[in-house]
């Protein structure tokens, strides 16, 4: 089965320089080799400022998604695993009891679940498309709303959007993951309409979005730093 997951970490102060550049390369050279292992199928980082976003993709044996996202990816996939290179760039995160840099991101909105066939989730990837990764604030009092109705049309499941679209929450920030050009899709793989969308927009979607902090965008595109992937 393949389980996707994204983290959030933080730089310390200014990282820029050679032994950052060295850094990354040893990372991605780490995340190849475990897709070419088998083991790993995507592993994406991303910048905005002083914060970065992970977004990877294992392959795990699990009785459901659900249940592999309760637990820890296996230990050489962990994240302080995988990108132990970048750990003494990274600030300690005071809500993650392992010592972890890393904080984990709780899904709220996907396109696809319960992934269980290789091939056919890699049909419409290539080295050529790109892979996007966005990042949004929502104001603190908005986040239950924004979390609820998510959720809700990923469980209707009739939504159309990108394959590959992954969007996590930390704290009252989105990541976004997804790869353009975009191949849309619903869960249920389905032409019927959602009703779940309708009392979202009626809710004024953008009101929830400090746009301040990103520019006047709900969804802000950040630097990507490190792009290993199944070709």
């Amino acid at each position: 089965m393949i389980i996707r997951r994204e983290y959030r970490g933080c730089f310390k102060g200014a990282i820029d320089g050679e032994s950052f550049e060295k850094a990354l390369k040893a990372a991605s050279a780490r995340a190849r080799e475990e897709i070419d292992g088998g083991k790993l199928v995507e592993l994406c980082l991303y910048r905005h400022e002083s914060m970065c976003f992970l977004y990877v993709e294992t392959v795990e044996t699990a009785e459901s998604e659900a249940h592999a996202l309760r637990n820890q990816p296996p230990e050489e996939l962990r994240p302080e695993n995988l990108l132990k290179d970048l750990t003494p760039f990274l600030v300690s995160r005071p809500e993650v009891t392992d010592g972890s840099p890393w904080s984990y991101m709780y899904p709220v909105y996907y396109q696809q679940r319960d992934i269980k066939d290789l091939d056919e989730w890699l049909k419409e990837r290539n080295p050529s498309k790109t892979r996007v990764g966005r990042i949004a604030f929502l104001f603190p009092d908005t986040l239950p709303d924004y979390v609820r109705w998510h959720r809700a049309l990923t469980e209707e499941g009739l939504l159309k959007g990108d394959k590959y679209q992954y969007i996590s929450l930390h704290e009252n920030v989105l990541f976004s993951y997804y790869e353009e050009p975009r191949n849309n899709v619903s869960i249920l793989k389905s032409d019927e309409e959602s009703k779940v969308i309708d009392g979202w927009l009626k809710l004024d979607p953008g009101s929830r979005f400090d746009i301040e902090k990103t520019n006047g965008n709900h969804f802000l595109p950040i630097e990507p730093l490190i792009m290993e992937y199944l070709k």
